[in-house]
């Protein structure tokens, strides 16, 4: 693996991506304000390949296409079940005011059908990083913020990658996988906080049934 990687690329995302292609990625950055106008640091909003990492067309499609297929599974959504359980391990870290059951099934559901559309490691990854810095459960905007962040360079080489591909005709995308759709990642919440911590209250129980039946 190259050593030298371009700036605001994570040793996690470099580790999807050819040897060949990584110092030709170039990475655009923005600005992250605080809710008070305050600078907070930047993220990533956009790449470039700066030049073909091969000269074989054959070679540069391969290449990209390589690339792209290692994105695409890396950016697979997580799924209700593991979402709930990391979203059960932050609870225990941190803080929160009391809650009865009812509220606490809306909040296993609802953290649970958002989260669920991170890939495992982006949505492990920041619910680590808040419960290492921070005491209190975090509002869902907080929590948003640090999964954006993180997931931010590799939607860019994604878009990236795609935007070289589509110059060529009949190429064929690899890796993609079919899009869940909202009722089936609700109810794979659903089942998931069932099976966490949660289940042992009566209110969330009879919460989780409401979810599922769509009422």
């Amino acid at each position: 693996m190259t050593t030298n990687l371009p700036a605001h690329l994570p040793q996690t995302d470099a580790a999807l991506l050819p040897d060949l292609l990584l110092p030709r990625l170039h990475f655009e950055t923005s600005n992250i304000l605080g809710s008070d106008g305050q600078f907070e640091g930047t993220q990533v909003s956009g790449c470039t390949i700066t030049s073909n990492p091969a000269d074989n067309p054959e070679r540069r499609d391969a290449v990209l296409r390589e690339a792209l297929a290692s994105l695409q599974s890396a950016l697979r959504p997580c799924g209700g079940e593991t979402a709930v359980k990391l979203l059960a391990l932050l609870r225990h870290r941190t803080k929160a005011r009391a809650e009865d059951g009812n509220e606490g099934a809306m909040t296993a559901a609802a953290y649970g059908d958002w989260l669920a559309q991170y890939p495992a490691d982006i949505a492990s990854a920041a619910c680590e990083e808040w419960a290492r810095g921070n005491t209190w459960w975090p509002a869902w905007a907080e929590l948003q913020k640090a999964l954006d962040k993180l997931a931010a360079p590799r939607l860019a080489i994604r878009r990236a990658l795609q935007d070289a591909l589509a110059r060529k005709t009949g190429v064929l995308y690899l890796g993609k996988p079919a899009e869940e759709t909202r009722a089936q990642r609700m109810r794979a919440t659903s089942n998931a906080a069932r099976a966490a911590y949660w289940r042992t209250i009566p209110e969330a129980a009879a919460m989780v049934e409401t979810l599922e039946s769509g009422t």
